[in-house]
């Protein structure tokens, strides 16, 4: 389910960074034995320090982390951070240490060498988890579904497919 406010194919604007998540829903789960899930949490007003986990352009096979980086600007609910990210690494966890454990605290939505962008989750995570299970969603292509939450104007469905997915 991606977020109806998106505008696809717009450029990194602060409307896109806030809008810019989607949620996706496993036909079974994963045993915990072989991933373990983590919490969606706030970031806390005295931690700056963060790190990125990603597969980006040139290492799509590889997943890499930046294990520590930055907060260097919040406004509202927007995070700059000095994660250096490339193509590819949008929709990347940024993840923070909350109460001794390791949570995810925003995703990266645009960014480069030196400044990486992205949302605060908890309330916009909880608000399209409830539009998914009330089964408000738009089919977009192959089980991929936009919530049908009214916004003013009717919103376009991505082209499907993914960045480096092999048949």
């Amino acid at each position: 389910m991606a977020h109806p406010a998106y505008r696809i194919g717009e450029a990194a604007t602060s409307h896109n960074v806030r809008h810019d998540v989607a949620l996706i829903e496993l036909d079974k789960p994963i045993a915990s034995g072989i991933a373990s899930s983590f919490r969606v949490d706030h970031l806390s007003g005295n931690s700056q320090e963060v790190s990125v986990v990603s597969y980006a352009q040139g290492r799509d096979e590889a997943l890499s982390r930046q294990a520590r980086c930055q907060v260097v600007g919040r406004y509202s609910d927007l995070f700059a951070f000095d994660c250096g990210v490339t193509f590819g690494a949008s929709g990347a966890p940024v993840f923070a240490r909350v109460g001794g454990r390791s949570r995810i605290v925003s995703l990266i939505s645009s960014g480069n060498a030196e400044l990486a962008y992205g949302i605060e989750l908890p309330e916009l995570v909880d608000d399209m988890k409830r539009a998914l299970r009330a089964g408000r969603g738009v089919l977009l292509a192959k089980g991929v579904s936009r919530p049908a939450l009214t916004l003013g104007r009717p919103a376009k469905a991505p082209a499907p497919g993914a960045k480096f997915v092999r048949p």
